[in-house]
């Protein structure tokens, strides 16, 4: 029967072992050195465990549906909107002021909305032959770029500190995918880097478009129409939570905002957030000069029980810069 530290041996890596069970890294390592203290455990026992009560799904699909933390309980969640890192952006002090947030408010739940990479080397907007095509990013520099950001989140958390780190990934995220369906001899030489990249620093995923489930509330990207569209416009919150049957958590247009809708029930409605952004303060990417964007450049805090949101907390950067001081590289 193979153990844990063959399955390592035959992948190359804890990482791609653990990506072949389907865990998290973190829950690999920790029953890989549980069995180097004497309790060994098979991989078929353990994938016979674990394996999902739903039926088998196909090679490179995730579950549409995830639970991470279940319903009835009292929940503190950090909600970080969309970072759009990229090498074109070397300051990551962003990233070690929501660290140290993090570590001193020290919430159950950390959930991205995704778009945590902006991924310009793979924008099919921007075509390789144009003046502007030739200063995009190679893929590497957006991974290692990302890599830095991560660890620089990493760096302010405490030892002893170990929230469920998540992230519902976004559109950016999903040019990878989008790239290989394209060019189908690069199927997972890009998405296996990509999900590498959270995997190995202890954050579980869900595809874009799909969603995630936290306390009873919904989060996702960005919710889509019914022809597969990104739900958009300057009242967006309002569309969302008139079609929407749960709380609702989403990002993707770079603004705060709060919508409580009324729906038919004894006292009943639900709450959507959008999160605004973690872009660097005042940054306004290229294709959004000179619309009028209000972006909120900053995190929220989210209380979440009864399967319902029961407070939405947006902190700029500014703020917490007063609060926690600024590292500026």
């Amino acid at each position: 029967m193979p153990s844990l530290r063959d399955l390592v041996a035959q992948h190359g890596s804890k990482a791609a072992a653990a990506r072949a069970l389907g865990w998290p890294v973190t829950t690999f390592k920790d029953r890989l050195a549980a069995e180097s203290r004497g309790e060994p455990i098979s991989v078929e026992a353990i994938t016979e465990a674990y394996r999902p009560a739903a039926p088998d799904i196909g090679p490179r699909e995730t579950p549409k549906y995830r639970v991470i933390a279940p319903e009835g309980k009292f929940l503190r969640v950090l909600a970080i909107g969309d970072s759009h890192d990229h090498p074109g952006i070397p300051d990551k002090s962003r990233f070690s002021l929501m660290g140290r947030y993090a570590a001193q408010e020290q919430p159950d739940v950390i959930v991205h909305i995704g778009d945590f990479l902006d991924l310009h080397s793979l924008c099919s907007h921007t075509r390789e032959d144009t003046y502007a095509g030739k200063g995009k990013p190679s893929f590497q520099q957006d991974i290692d770029s990302a890599a830095e950001a991560m660890a620089a989140f990493e760096a302010e958390l405490p030892a002893g500190y170990r929230p469920r780190k998540h992230i519902t990934l976004g559109n950016h995220e999903d040019r990878a995918w989008r790239y290989e369906n394209a060019n189908p001899a690069t199927v997972g030489q890009l998405t296996g880097q990509v999900e590498n990249l959270f995997e190995s620093h202890g954050w579980t995923h869900q595809r874009f478009g799909h969603w995630t489930l936290c306390g009873g509330v919904l989060f996702t990207h960005v919710p889509r129409t019914i022809m597969g569209r990104p739900v958009g416009g300057k009242t967006v919150e309002n569309t969302i939570a008139n079609d929407s049957t749960r709380s609702l958590v989403f990002g993707h247009t770079h603004r705060f905002n709060t919508v409580r809708r009324a729906k038919y029930g004894y006292n009943h409605g639900v709450t959507v957030v959008n999160v605004g952004t973690s872009m660097p303060p005042g940054y306004v990417a290229d294709y959004a000069e000179g619309l009028p964007t209000a972006i909120s450049y900053g995190i929220c805090e989210l209380v979440i029980f009864d399967s319902n949101i029961q407070s939405a907390t947006f902190r700029t950067f500014r703020e917490l810069e007063y609060r926690l001081g600024k590292r500026a590289a």
